[in-house]
């Protein structure tokens, strides 16, 4: 096959004028063949009451053309050259050489996309023989449907015959063909042969059933509401729906809601156009209306506004104003009042007319003493009986004393609500703040001064709860005493008013109390740290403070309860601790001798210890001890010696009233160990800092 692309030639319907190049439609607009006789061209729409067509169509359909060829063609050897209008393709694909003896079919995608199919066919002249008769009847007759071809068509037995029912779509579908009374197929194109000299086609045609729905209609509430309309009607058609609401009466009224099928509404409009789908009822719906009228009762001393129609559950808004010198007083219903708010909004229970009342008012004028010190804001205007909210801020430095009327202080509130009985002034007066001086921290039993700055005549202290006031409280210094732990307070007030307040830390604990330091008094002289530990009672103890008087000294980091010091020249020493806490300080010392060579009465060698750890107990530590006897009887001193790991465990332990014993410390691991002698006498014992080195 030939593809050509230009302009559409003119296109030839059926029967045409001998011709060697055709147009089929606007997508084929030439088909160019030697030896054409003739051509038959038929066109078949998507659906059977295609209403355009032609070959200027572009829906998408297909096409049969039938080619009378000249005798002696050889149709099984044809070359058409076929041209597509501009944006027209072909997308089958198809040798130049085809055999047109069997149906050739082209397929054309269309400039909008569509597609179109073609079916060519050949047929040579010499092949064909005289005409035969058909008949094509419609059955019924008439207002049914039509047929492609006329009540009389001639036609050729090697030839099909092609026939389209095209039924009245609206009223009726295409059921079947008859060929001489027998059925040839229920498609409506028929397309076959036909041998018979004589035949009768029949395009059998059957009404579509009509489908018919009924509306009814209904009132919700036959008492407030009236219905009408609805009926039946095919499917697809309208029927209208009328409403209609009662008259009312001198207490309500009536208005048509909406229109409803199956609880859900389809329509406010009271006339209404209803296309159904199935048999239904349709339900109007009405409420009941009452009309609120607002009145002034004297419309010299104010005016009335809104009011108006709402639905029985709902409400309406009404409002009040009064003229200059009045006050309003409240809404009124049949005598009796219902509010004392000037907008309102009110639920009726039936049709009502309220009354707005007004009166000659109070006004209440606020004023600031010192603008310097604070703004005022609020008062107005009120009806007798009724209150007006004031309300006075304090500028920074100053604080809000009370509210003055006539010189007669009537609130120590920067807001409250005044309910005056004339015309009047309020004088909102402030003071200069106080600044409190004292501690953040107090303890409990212990009695603590504050002081107060920027004082005036009039001033009083208070406190909180768990403090006490030694004492006046109208001076600008107070003593206090806290009688429980907690946080506490203490405030400057004037007139029941606090001024300012002074937030303070309560603890309940005293001052700490020294005891005593646990160590050794007698030591060597060495670079090695001797363990000290101090002892405190009273409260609890918070900070430690170490030092060390005397004689050369290196110490380990200060602060806690614990340290290591280390004795580097031979001299007498003080070990010094100083306890604190919030409620006050102790502190205490311990006496350390510190000589070259073993330390401490009672030689303890060797130091550091790698075995066997020799304690000697000599006789002047024994003579030591008995000269501190209380007993007149003189008794053989006991003496305990224990010897301790750095967390204070009992590692070795033995008795003895004189001469040397020895611990075997061969198994014990490196480190520092802290040596303990007890004399029975004294309550502290004699100690002696250890080191093993293996």
């Amino acid at each position: 096959m030939a593809q050509n692309n230009g302009s559409a030639l003119s296109s030839a319907n059926n029967p045409v004028s001998p011709s060697t190049a055709f147009a089929v439609d606007k997508n084929i607009i030439s088909v160019e063949i030697s030896d054409l006789v003739d051509k038959i061209i038929y066109e078949y729409a998507s659906y059977p009451d295609y209403a355009g067509g032609g070959p200027n169509a572009w829906s998408p359909h297909f096409w049969t053309i039938k080619l009378i060829m000249a005798e002696g063609t050889d149709i099984t050897s044809l070359a058409p050259i076929i041209t597509l209008a501009p944006g027209a393709t072909i997308t089958s694909k198809h040798a130049d050489v085809q055999d047109f003896s069997q149906q050739v079919e082209y397929t054309v995608i269309c400039e909008d996309g569509s597609t179109v199919a073609y079916f060519f066919s050949a047929y040579a002249q010499d092949n064909m023989r005289a005409n035969y008769t058909l008949f094509v009847e419609c059955n019924p007759s008439s207002g049914a449907g039509s047929t492609s071809l006329g009540a009389t068509h001639y036609y050729d037995e090697n030839y099909p015959v092609l026939c389209i029912a095209s039924p009245y779509i609206s009223a009726y579908s295409f059921k079947r063909w008859l060929l001489n009374g027998s059925q040839k197929g229920t498609s409506e194109i028929f397309h076959d042969y036909i041998p018979n000299n004589y035949s009768v086609l029949i395009a059998e045609f059957e009404p579509i059933p009509v489908v018919y729905y009924t509306v009814s209609v209904y009132s919700e509430n036959q008492i407030i509401g009236t219905v009408s309309g609805g009926g039946t009607v095919v499917a697809g058609g309208s029927v209208w729906v009328y409403a209609t609401p009662n008259s009312g009466n001198s207490f309500e009224s009536y208005a048509f809601e909406g229109w409803y099928l199956f609880g859900s509404k389809l329509s406010g409009s009271a006339s209404f156009s209803y296309k159904p789908y199935q048999n239904c009822t349709l339900t109007a719906k009405f409420v009941t209306q009452y009309t609120v009228t607002v009145q002034s009762e004297d419309p010299n001393k104010g005016y009335v506004s809104n009011g108006g129609t709402c639905v029985a559950g709902g409400w309406v808004n009404v409002s009040a104003t009064p003229y200059s010198g009045y006050a309003f007083e409240g809404w009124y219903l049949n005598g009796t009042k219902i509010s004392n708010m000037a907008m309102y909004g009110y639920f009726p229970s039936s049709n009502s007319t309220l009354i707005a009342k007004f009166v000659a008012s109070y006004t209440v004028t606020v004023q600031s003493e010192d603008t310097n010190k604070g703004t005022v804001s609020g008062g107005g205007s009120v009806a007798p009986g009724g209150s007006v909210s004031v309300s006075a801020s304090a500028k920074s430095g100053y604080a809000f004393e009370g509210w003055y009327l006539n010189g007669s202080k009537i609130s120590g509130s920067a807001s409250f609500s005044y309910q005056p009985s004339a015309t009047c002034t309020l004088i909102a007066k402030f003071v200069t703040v106080p600044v409190i001086s004292g501690p953040n921290e107090v303890c409990s039993g212990k009695s603590t001064a504050f002081s107060s700055s920027n004082w005036q005549t009039g001033y009083t202290w208070n406190v909180s709860s768990n403090l006490t006031i030694n004492g006046s409280n109208t001076n600008s210094y107070v003593s206090v005493t806290a009688t429980s732990g907690s946080s506490g307070w203490v405030s400057v007030n004037h007139s029941g008013n606090e001024l300012q307040r002074y937030n303070m830390n309560v603890h309940n604990t005293t001052s700490p109390v020294f005891d005593y330091i646990d160590g050794p008094e007698e030591v060597e002289t060495s670079g090695n740290g001797i363990y000290y530990e101090a002892f405190f009672t009273g409260g609890s103890v918070t900070l430690y403070d170490w030092s060390v008087a005397g004689g050369p000294y290196d110490m380990t980091e200060n602060g806690n309860n614990n340290i290591y010091i280390s004795f580097t020249g031979a001299a007498g020493y003080a070990v010094i601790v100083t306890g604190y806490n919030a409620c006050g300080y102790d502190s205490g010392l311990l006496n350390v001798s510190a000589d070259y060579g073993r330390g401490g009465s009672g030689n303890v060698y060797p130091n550091p210890v790698s075995d066997i750890l020799y304690v000697v107990i000599d006789q002047s530590m024994i003579d030591k001890v008995k000269s501190s006897q209380q007993s007149i009887i003189s008794a053989e001193p006991s003496f305990d010696v224990r010897l301790y790991d750095g967390q204070g465990n009992l590692l070795r332990q033995q008795f003895t009233k004189g001469g040397t014993i020895e611990f075997d410390v061969s198994s014990l691991a490196n480190g520092i160990y802290h040596l303990h002698i007890y004399d029975g006498v004294n309550n502290n014992p004699q100690m002696h800092q250890i080191v093993v080195e293996h």
